[in-house]
């Protein structure tokens, strides 16, 4: 999938990692590549921490379920998240950046694998993280009032394709994997 030819993508803008009218939210953005790959560069605010200086547990895994999101994105695939696993190597600090990138590692017709990493600025892995997300057919896919869409790619990115925010809403009373009756797993 070539720039140009990047999809139109909807967001909420009020997403705790990648809303940008979220006035408590990270405010994150990704840039996306077509092959599966997404990237985001963040500073915590220290409203966010767990302990003094050190963002908080539960806002990492969160970090890394959305750039593992985008980068089944990059493929065309718009998901739901069915299960995540964050391995914490070394404490996250509020102080200096953090490097967020995610990568698809198998993508089937109703199931994307992904992985992703927190680094230091000088490299240093910080969390690593692996997911598996269940493809959402289009015709299941519904927006709400709070979602946008944008033309893709989105002026401003010095990364790639520029994808401004994440997020779906569902038809009401279907379970997320839209099959009714069934939990998707």
């Amino acid at each position: 999938m070539s720039e140009a030819s990047l999809p139109r993508v909807g967001y909420s803008r009020h997403c705790f990692i990648c809303g940008q009218e979220n006035p408590h939210g990270l405010r994150a953005r990704f840039a996306v590549w077509p092959e599966g790959r997404a990237r985001s560069v963040i500073r915590p605010p220290d409203h966010v921490r767990g302990f003094e200086g050190i963002l908080h547990g539960g806002v990492i895994a969160a970090l890394c379920d959305e750039v593992m999101w985008y980068a089944g994105f990059g493929l065309g695939h718009f998901t739901v998240t069915g299960d995540i696993r964050v391995r914490y190597r070394n404490p996250v600090p509020l102080a200096r950046p953090v490097h967020a990138e995610g990568w698809v590692t198998e993508a089937r017709r109703r199931i994307v694998r992904t992985a992703a990493a927190l680094r230091s600025p000088d490299g240093e892995t910080l969390v690593e993280a692996e997911a598996r997300f269940f493809v959402v057919p289009p015709e299941e896919r519904l927006g709400d009032e709070e979602i946008r869409l944008y033309d893709m790619p989105c002026p401003g990115s010095g990364l790639g394709p520029f994808l401004g925010l994440g997020g779906w809403a569902f038809a009401p009373g279907r379970p997320a994997t839209g099959r009714p009756g069934r939990n998707g797993r």
